[in-house]
């Protein structure tokens, strides 16, 4: 079994999609291994305009340098911190 077969199968057995018409779970799910810009890459390398782009993406497109390099150094420091009675600096800059 490919990896691309074991992750729509995998898929097909274990993930909901939300906002999604129950007749397309009868087919295989497109498998997105990569991005570029405003685009979503499948495993196949086709290419599809991030129509529905969540978050940030809609604005700065994926693999934005300047962001992915925020990214990396915000990790070093801390992943994730509570602001029940707490803060941290991340919090607030």
């Amino acid at each position: 079994m490919s990896s691309k077969s074991k992750i729509q199968e995998y898929d097909l057995k274990y993930i909901w999609h939300p906002f999604t018409q129950m007749k397309e779970y009868q087919e295989s799910p497109i498998v997105i291994e990569d991005s570029d810009g405003v685009y979503l890459i499948d495993s196949d390398g086709k290419k599809y305009i991030d129509g529905v782009s969540s978050l940030w993406v809609n604005i700065h497109g994926h693999k934005s340098k300047e962001i992915n390099n925020a990214i990396k150094q915000q990790i070093d420091k801390i992943a994730h911190s509570t602001l029940l009675g707490i803060t941290n600096p991340s919090a607030l800059y």
